[in-house]
């Protein structure tokens, strides 16, 4: 998992292809590039007939680093900076304009 996850049924699991040999199988690989700051490596097997004696070993399982693979750079937040939220002016406790001066402008015009 490219993320880091601990869940082998997420969305994020990059599976590497199905192998049904017969035999011994020498080595798998699987290319992936990591989302962050860990990656997570699940090992699936799978055996639907046994016959009693059928085993599965696995030898060895390891990342490495692939030297040419690009650097992503990732993004970081941004913490978010204090606003000052503008105050709501205060109505005056008196109208600003009376009734009277409304009337005077509206019989003039």
């Amino acid at each position: 998992d490219p993320t880091g996850g601990t869940n082998p049924n997420a969305q994020s699991v990059q599976w590497g292809p199905q192998v049904w040999p017969f035999s011994r199988l020498t080595m798998l690989e699987h290319r992936a590039v990591a989302a962050g700051s860990t990656m997570t490596l699940f090992v699936r097997v799978h055996n639907p007939r046994s016959h009693g004696a059928d085993q599965i070993f696995i030898d060895g399982v390891w990342m490495r680093l692939d030297q040419n693979a690009p650097v992503v750079a990732t993004a970081t937040s941004v913490p978010p900076r204090a606003t000052a939220v503008p105050a709501t002016p205060i109505p005056p406790s008196r109208p600003s304009v009376t009734a009277k001066q409304v009337r005077k402008n509206f019989l003039t015009k």
